[in-house]
Parts: C-alpha cells; sequence; structure tokens
C-alpha cells in the first residue's frame, strides 16, 4: 500500500487526478495519470488534510514512480532518492 498526503486535490466525477513528473525540467515530460475513486480510499483527519491510500497494483499498472508524483508528499513507503529504479522508464 502507498500512503501520502495530497497537496492539491483535482477529480472527476469517477477518479483522481494526479500528474507525475517527467525526465525533463521543463512540464513537457509530465503526465497525467487517473486513478479510479472505486480502488483508493480517502481519509479527511482532523486537521483538513487528506490522505490517499493507494494499492500496490495500481501503482506498478500505471508505471507510477511514487517519488515522481507533484500532489502527494509520500509517507509510506520511502521514494528513492531518484525519481526512477534503475532501469526504471516511463
Amino acid at each position: 500500500m502507498h500512503i501520502g498526503t495530497l497537496t492539491k486535490y483535482a477529480e472527476t466525477p469517477h477518479a483522481v487526478v494526479i500528474t507525475v513528473e517527467g525526465l525533463g525540467l521543463d512540464t513537457r515530460g509530465d503526465r497525467k495519470v487517473y486513478l479510479p475513486k472505486s480502488q483508493i480510499q480517502l481519509k479527511r483527519d482532523q486537521y483538513g488534510q487528506l490522505t490517499i491510500y493507494i494499492p500496490d497494483w495500481l501503482i506498478i499498472k500505471n508505471k507510477i514512480p511514487w517519488g515522481a508524483v507533484t500532489e502527494i508528499e509520500v509517507i509510506s513507503p520511502d521514494p528513492k532518492y531518484s525519481k526512477f529504479r534503475k532501469g526504471e522508464t516511463v
């Protein structure tokens, strides 16, 4: 399970939208990923912060490098120091 705090919240009627950063410094390599609300969990704490719980299989299926999501502050698991693991591409 991948857990993080949402800093920006964008949604469609059936999905939460996140942005995955590309390799370049400009935003041309960025891509939007739509996470189905039926597959993730969203919980708001007492301070109003929204925590998102994403199953591992959904991260793998969408090839999301966990440290490269702009809207999520990672809680668990810890992201690697680089955006991509050795041999991983978008």
